[in-house]
């Protein structure tokens, strides 16, 4: 058997990750920020967490996985690729790689798990890039580093010197 995977753009995929697991633990995430409902606030908030876990909430513990960088799930124990991992590609392209394997992608079957429908989601833990400081953007490239350097994703611009810096 041989395996493929998709990832999506780092800061994307983080965002989603904190949508999800405030989805999944309203009431812990929200007391994370407390202090403050701004939405730039609350993002630094849980960039500060997953870095550095608490004892604060068992669930939010459990739910870091979702905000974690893509390619942690690639590497086997002994930081390798998957010996079975064939090919890895941008979710955006799901149609044309699952062509590339030899599947038909049937664009009308629907998705079971939408988040764009998801109104806890979207009122209370939209995914917009375009409302975060340039210090949250920096700081979420940071921790996602790894996906920005394994894949084939350009980084925003105020984190481009940063982690060409550290190539």
């Amino acid at each position: 058997r041989h395996l493929f995977a998709t990832v999506r753009d780092p800061i994307d995929h983080f965002l989603s990750g904190w949508a999800e697991c405030g989805y999944r633990n309203f009431d812990e995430m929200m007391n994370l920020t407390k202090s403050s409902d701004r939405y730039d606030e609350r993002v630094q908030a849980w960039l500060k967490y997953v870095r550095a876990p608490s004892s604060f909430s068992r669930g939010l513990k459990r739910c870091i996985p979702h905000s974690l960088p893509q390619a942690n799930f690639l590497y086997d124990k002994s930081f390798q690729w998957d010996e079975k991992l064939d090919l890895v590609g941008d979710l955006k392209e799901i149609s044309g790689l699952l062509e590339l394997i030899g599947f038909r992608y049937n664009a009308s079957i629907g998705s079971g798990n939408v988040a764009q429908d998801n109104e806890i989601k979207n009122r209370h833990f939209p995914r917009n890039k375009s409302l975060l400081s340039e210090t949250t953007i920096q700081g979420i490239c940071s921790y996602v580093a790894l996906d920005y350097y394994l894949f084939d994703f350009d980084p925003p611009i105020p984190c481009r010197e940063a982690l060409m810096a550290n190539m």
